[in-house]
């Protein structure tokens, strides 16, 4: 068996792995095109070390780039949400004044006292308003997240973090069909159940070897290190 890469045989299907003619190596890629199978009744040494990808992935990662470390993309997430909050919080605010200043008129005119017709007028209002609220969610996460990945590679947090998405593919460049399917994905999580989107998130901390999150694979890219 010559060296080159192979079919990764430590995950399920669609990578290649270094084989230097003797071991596994630690550098994985996405596979592109034919590649050798290897040949019946030869069973490789793994490298020394942890099991190839069971620890850390190697910097030969998709072109030589490296992967971002979990941390690094938790910090780029928060620097994200600080920005987006800076837009949201003011907009939600003013999307549900007019229901409490509905309310502080209500209270005024009945003395200070809360009746049950007044909680459920409020209540109802509040639902009603959370329609508006989700919609503005949206068009903000949207109109910040799609077109900087599009055009930039990165949003602010993780030009802040010094990530940047690309293609996991290789080719690096990132489509609008790309940045608006991560962005989609992630917020189906968001509004189907907080819960899916928080396994979405903490994905890449076990997924191997690319450490793709659920919103990285449905649109076929990678979050790397990079601080051009």
């Amino acid at each position: 068996m010559s060296p080159g890469w192979y079919p990764d045989p430590f995950s399920s299907g669609g990578y290649v792995r270094w084989w230097d003619g003797e071991r596994w190596g630690q550098s994985t890629s996405v596979q592109s095109g034919d590649t050798p199978p290897p040949p019946p009744g030869v069973t490789p040494r793994p490298f020394p070390g942890p099991m190839p990808g069971g620890g850390p992935v190697g910097p030969d990662v998709a072109g030589g780039a490296t992967l971002a470390s979990y941390g690094q993309r938790v910090i780029a997430y928060l620097l994200d949400g600080i920005v987006q909050g800076l837009v949201l919080v003011p907009l939600v605010m003013w999307l549900e004044w007019p229901v409490y200043q509905d309310l502080s008129a209500a209270l005024d005119a009945n003395g200070g006292q809360l009746t049950q017709a007044m909680l459920d007028t409020l209540v109802q209002r509040a639902q009603q308003n959370s329609l508006w609220v989700t919609i503005a969610t949206l068009v903000v996460t949207a109109l910040y997240v799609v077109p900087q990945v599009a055009l930039y590679g990165r949003t602010l947090g993780k030009r802040v973090a010094g990530l940047r998405v690309q293609s996991s593919d290789g080719a690096g460049v990132i489509s609008w069909r790309q940045s608006l399917l991560r962005w989609m994905v992630q917020g189906a999580g968001w509004l189907i159940c907080s819960l899916l989107l928080l396994i979405d998130l903490l994905w890449p901390l076990w997924d191997r070897p690319l450490r793709q999150a659920f919103h990285d694979k449905a649109a076929r890219t990678i979050v790397i290190r990079d601080r051009g």
